[in-house]
């Protein structure tokens, strides 16, 4: 009798995995988008003025320091993966001139004029902004990958610190967990 209970339990685990397989992928791929959907108009993001906007932010540090704004929402689910990845990866680097200031799109300070300008050039959270001194070294996604799950050794805005390109690099060519960030914005200015 075990048997035949035995043999039953695996015949239906059999015809269920498949399903419960597909079932995980379409609920992964939901959550994978890419940073800038590819039938917008990318150039209504990161404006040649985001590299101008950064230098005016009341939080910036000053001197030759670096300082990551890593630009979230508390709504996303995508948030506390990629924080986690980024702070990691800032544990592990040898540079101890990084500082980490995470702005929420929510909170008092992501109200202010400075930062009103720069979350309109902002396509989707999690953004990192990296600025060395007062210049815009990168801005685009902390990472990318199923579910933020990337390995934190490819977090491009902290490979980027190690070249110092003359221009900023955007990064807006990503796929990953994203939240969209327009609509958003477009709701608080509008309040």
């Amino acid at each position: 009798m075990k048997e035949e209970t035995y043999n039953k339990l695996l015949i239906r685990l059999a015809i269920l995995a498949p399903l419960l397989l597909i079932a995980l992928s379409k609920w992964q791929y939901s959550l994978n988008d890419w940073y800038i959907p590819l039938n917008k108009d990318t150039k209504s993001y990161f404006s040649e003025n985001l590299a101008q906007d950064v230098r005016i932010l009341p939080d910036l540090r000053q001197g030759h320091d670096v300082t990551l704004f890593f630009i979230s929402d508390t709504n996303c689910p995508c948030t506390r993966a990629a924080l986690n990845i980024l702070r990691t990866a800032i544990d592990q680097t040898s540079r101890k001139d990084l500082h980490l200031i995470v702005v929420d799109i929510n909170d008092q300070i992501a109200q202010s004029s400075a930062w009103m300008r720069v979350l309109q050039q902002i396509p989707a959270t999690p953004t990192l902004l990296v600025i060395e001194g007062h210049r815009l070294v990168y801005g685009g996604p902390v990472n990318s990958g199923s579910m933020c799950s990337a390995n934190i050794l490819k977090i491009l805005g902290l490979s980027v610190l190690q070249s110092t390109p003359q221009k900023p690099v955007i990064n807006w060519l990503q796929a990953g967990c994203y939240c969209p960030l327009k609509r958003t914005i477009s709701k608080t200015l509008s309040t």
